[in-house]
């Protein structure tokens, strides 16, 4: 009987021992490829003469209003490099949050480029159509649709400010979209995110690279007249 139940406390203590030896090695990776991927980072940022911290000092970003920073739980900043480029001041990072589907956990990553816009920026989802967009309209949930079948089909637009959604996708911004790999934009104020739509953080250094400049070239399409009242409208406050 004593050599049974010393056997069966063996095989715990192995159980254990095992147990240990994989969340040591799990951590020693993840702790491997995130400092591999500080290092990218850093790369990146000094090529542009941007600053670099590891995180997000004073969580800047998980205190905006979009969308994207109140979805699911244990939201994370990452490798946050801040400073100017083509002269809109700029924000760019690696951001994750988790979602809880029953008893499953789903992490989503994404790497972000937040740019703060030449004018006030009225609250605007762009996105991919999906099947449920395409359901809901079918329903009688519709979105906001546009002159250019193909970007409707394409896109799925949203903002309370329906004449601001227009002007700012006007033909040339649709077109410029359409020629783009499927992004992401959320617009609000203190700035507008860009991230390409597929999951999954960007290799680095080129990916962020050619977000920020498809995010710029986006934003350099700013109708005039709209750009110009929002500096009016920025004197006279």
């Amino acid at each position: 009987m004593c050599e049974r139940a010393a056997g069966v406390d063996w095989q715990m203590l192995l159980a254990v021992v095992a147990s240990l030896a994989v969340a040591f090695v799990c951590g020693w990776i993840r702790s491997w490829r995130a400092e591999k991927r500080q290092g990218k980072w850093r790369v990146f940022a000094s090529s542009l003469g941007l600053k670099w911290k590891a995180t997000d000092p004073l969580r800047t970003a998980l205190s905006w209003p979009h969308p994207m920073f109140h979805r699911g739980r244990r939201r994370l900043v990452r490798n946050w490099t801040s400073g100017s480029y083509r002269g809109l001041p700029v924000r760019c990072f690696d951001y994750r949050y988790s979602v809880s589907y029953g008893q499953e956990e789903r992490t989503y990553s994404y790497t972000v480029v937040a740019l703060v816009p030449p004018i006030p920026f009225a609250p605007l989802v762009v996105r991919p159509e999906t099947l449920g967009d395409r359901l809901a309209a079918a329903a009688g949930f519709d979105d906001i649709d546009f002159e250019s079948d193909e970007f409707s089909r394409r896109y799925y637009v949203k903002s309370r400010d329906r004449q601001f959604a227009y002007g700012v996708l006007h033909q040339k911004a649709m077109e410029y979209l359409l020629s783009l790999g499927p992004i992401i934009i959320e617009g609000d104020a203190p700035a507008v995110l860009f991230l390409w739509a597929q999951e999954g953080f960007l290799d680095l250094p080129d990916g962020p690279q050619e977000l920020l400049d498809a995010a710029c070239g986006f934003l350099e399409l700013l109708p005039g007249y709209m750009v110009q009242d929002g500096k009016a409208g920025l004197s006279q406050s």
